[in-house]
């Protein structure tokens, strides 16, 4: 079971989840792999717009694990898109079109949802991650409320991916709250604990604060208003908010740590 399943049974309604992942890339690619593969197996349909490399990743993933990925598409079970082709769909003027938006997106969703006949739709999207990579930033917003719309009228499961890297300067309340409003969900950008470890050291360092003292005060200041955030996401967040003097400091010596963790258990030292 993929770390994004347990948030889909918990959910009242399917969720709207989104997962930052420059700092990993390789851990979006396993929830997103999980996400697509547990639904197919469940008997759901799965929609996933993504970039040209994350298709080869998804493709090749999906063929380990055993998934018939040729006759999914076929049985229109399974649909790859990629982004490039879909924002020439979606763009006017350098912005996303509502009506084009219902042409190309709703019309898909809506004719996937019927198909499947009750059993469920799960949709990966990379679109918006691409323009506001890209900088293009009101773009990104408009279309992700686009996406949110569509949500509030049709029974699917959304999960967007971002490239934003958690130690950078735009991850920062004060720059994402207008993007992750429409979200239930952050995902945790690694579920191995090497994040949170790296942080809790870093601050130690600079600030003398151990973890107990963090996350007694997450609660008070880190807002949820827009849905639920992991400890070590929330713990950024709160930095940026309350220590922007230390932030970049601090955050460049955990991506130090962290990078130093992973090197560890990629060549077996852990």
């Amino acid at each position: 079971m993929s770390a994004v399943e347990p948030l889909l049974e918990a959910s009242e309604r399917p969720p709207h989840l989104v997962q930052v992942y420059q700092a990993d890339d390789a851990a979006l690619v396993s929830n997103l792999l999980g996400y697509l593969s547990d639904g197919l197996r469940r008997g759901e349909s799965a929609i996933a717009i993504v970039t040209g490399a994350h298709r080869e990743a998804v493709v090749t993933g999906l063929l380990r694990s055993g998934c018939d990925v040729a006759r999914q598409i076929c049985e229109g079970r399974l649909t790859l898109l990629l982004v490039d082709d879909m924002l020439e769909r979606l763009m006017v003027e350098e912005k996303p079109d509502a009506k084009r938006f219902e042409e190309h997106v709703g019309t898909l969703v809506r004719k996937t949802l019927a198909a499947a006949n009750g059993r469920g739709l799960r949709v990966y999207g990379e679109i918006v991650g691409v323009l506001w990579e890209t900088k293009q930033f009101p773009a990104a917003i408009r279309l992700e409320q686009l996406w949110h719309g569509l949500q509030q009228v049709l029974d699917f499961s959304l999960y967007c991916g971002y490239p934003i890297d958690v130690f950078g300067k735009h991850f920062d309340s004060s720059i994402i709250d207008a993007l992750l409003c429409a979200h239930t969900h952050l995902l945790p950008t690694v579920t191995n604990g090497y994040l949170e470890r790296a942080l809790e050291r870093a601050m130690e360092e600079l600030l003398g604060l151990d973890a107990s003292d963090v996350k007694a005060k997450l609660g008070d200041v880190v807002a949820n208003e827009w849905g639920t955030v992991p400890n070590a996401e929330a713990t950024i967040l709160w930095l940026r908010r309350t220590h922007p003097r230390y932030a970049d400091t601090i955050l460049e010596s955990a991506k130090i740590y962290y990078h130093a963790a992973v090197r560890r258990f990629s060549t077996g030292a852990l």
